[in-house]
């Protein structure tokens, strides 16, 4: 919606209004073009998205709007979306978080600061307090993409806050590029991910965390085996170069405990170290897993890739008639043996 005075019109219009999304433009990114936005926010208000990109926000006004929110007190689902905002710094997340207090009744959570490089370690942490008391919470969003700044003392307090969400069923984190989360943060998110025993979803970008090798991934695998409920899993371990086959081994362990996965998405791409092994487990991890209707692997730029692994793994689905199932070998030994070769495409088919 264009400006202040437009959305405070559209706003006042309807006082039962139950749900709102918009995005701020220029002239109400100041502190009293905020205002006149929380003056004109339905009491009764029960879904909430705001949306700034690439915009001149400043933390002040962002705190003038969060103190607005935060009265909403029949508000369930909240996100907000801050991103490529050069202004945006740790105050921020820090009003966030204590908006995030006065709203102990939120269902639904989103929270989104990708490409505000402004954003270091104490602003993330804070958002810690916001998450404490959120124990009606069944979804959650957070979203960190590219704050280089970013490691285990911003992302640590966070995660250590999700074992107490118990309710919680989706739970998404994207951590691309957090260069400072390591081994350390992965395996305090492991500590705390089984104890979400009622998650049917979960997501994990952990794209070029240059500092997160086979330790790291060894517990993230060890905790989903104890998340037996699981549907939906994506895990996105593209780059991780120090990655050897014995970490992503008890990831698909993990997964196979997972009887009622319906959808997988596991990303592997770029983790050059990968053998045959890795295939073959992911294989043998699929084959409880009778539920499981579509499987995106992605395994290419992994030049040790060869053909036994697939062949594992397209074994291990042959009694699966209603798997859809969709493999990345490009840049792989494999790839290249069957580069023109439609008799060796058509064993596979």
């Amino acid at each position: 919606i264009g400006g202040g005075a437009d959305l405070t019109q559209i706003l006042t219009a309807d006082p039962g209004l139950s749900e709102v999304a918009f995005e701020l433009t220029d002239n109400v990114l100041k502190p009293e073009g905020m205002g006149t936005i929380v003056k004109a926010l339905a009491p009764g208000l029960r879904k909430l998205r705001v949306m700034c990109a690439g915009n001149p926000m400043i933390d002040d006004g962002v705190g003038v709007l969060c103190e607005g929110i935060s009265k909403l007190q029949h508000l369930v689902d909240a996100t907000f979306q801050i991103l490529s905002c050069k202004e945006i710094a740790d105050g921020t997340p820090k009003h966030i978080a204590q908006c995030l207090k006065a709203l102990p009744q939120l269902e639904t959570l989103g929270i989104n600061l990708a490409y505000c490089q402004r954003i270091a370690n104490p602003g993330i942490a804070a958002l810690a307090d916001g998450l404490e008391n959120l124990k009606n919470l069944v979804v959650l969003k957070i979203c960190l993409y590219n704050l280089v700044k970013i490691g285990n003392d911003g992302i640590v307090p966070v995660v250590q806050k999700l074992g107490g969400l118990t309710r919680l069923q989706t739970l998404h984190l994207n951590f691309f590029w957090c260069a400072g989360f390591d081994n350390d943060g992965l395996a305090a998110l492991g500590a705390e991910l089984q104890k979400l025993v009622e998650l049917r979803e979960f997501s994990i970008n952990l794209k070029d965390c240059g500092k997160v090798g086979d330790d790291g991934v060894t517990h993230l695998g060890q905790a989903l085996g104890k998340v037996n409920k699981l549907q939906r899993v994506v895990l996105d371990l593209q780059w991780l170069r120090s990655v050897q086959d014995a970490s992503i081994i008890e990831v698909a362990k993990g997964l196979s405990a997972a009887v009622d996965l319906q959808d997988l998405h596991l990303n592997i791409s770029g983790c050059g170290k990968l053998t045959d092994a890795t295939p073959t487990a992911i294989g043998t991890s699929m084959k409880p897993l009778s539920k499981l209707t579509r499987c995106h692997l992605d395994m290419s730029f992994c030049p040790e890739l060869d053909r036994p692994g697939v062949t594992d793994i397209l074994d291990a689905v042959k009694g699966n008639a209603g798997l859809v199932i969709d493999v990345n070998m490009e840049r792989t030994k494999v790839a290249k043996k069957f580069a023109g070769r439609d008799d060796l495409l058509a064993e596979f088919a």
